[in-house]
């Protein structure tokens, strides 16, 4: 019996799953929208809703705690807390919208778009440009010839 049980398995163990859902969750914060099978879709949209409701309502410090699983590094936590709650001011749910796109052809299974209710994307990092260290000359080997007695 599955009472009680809440998710779907998506024929992957535990940590292979996690590993799915973060992605997809990450690529979907990043790009604003993505496309997947529908069981995929319908697997990550619980955890889309709630991170999104969480980066609303908290306040700024529960918010990055909320995504830091999904955003390594403090800055990319901090540009998606201040953009999301910019776009996203005065909406407390239905962050996510899905349309059906087609079927694919190997397996048949539905592919659907999912992204955001509003046009929304994470803002990109501006890297610092690296410093190049001067190229250090080779030298050459200077072959030792044996000496025969």
């Amino acid at each position: 019996m599955r009472h009680r049980l809440f998710g779907k398995k998506l024929g992957r163990n535990h940590h292979q799953r996690q590993a799915l859902l973060r992605n997809l969750t990450r690529s979907l914060f990043t790009h604003g929208s993505i496309c997947t099978t529908s069981a995929r879709a319908k697997a990550v949209i619980p955890l889309v809703e709630k991170l999104a409701h969480q980066l609303v309502t908290e306040p700024e410090g529960s918010a990055k705690m909320a995504a830091a699983p999904y955003f390594p590094g403090i800055s990319a936590a901090n540009r998606l807390y201040r953009s999301f709650r910019e776009t996203f001011s005065g909406t407390t749910s239905n962050f996510i919208k899905v349309a059906n796109l087609h079927r694919r052809q190997g397996d048949d299974a539905l592919i659907v778009k999912v992204s955001f209710v509003k046009a929304y994307q994470l803002p990109a990092l501006v890297k610092p440009a690296k410093i190049k260290k001067p190229v250090k000359p080779v030298k050459e080997k200077v072959k030792k010839e044996k000496n025969e007695k």
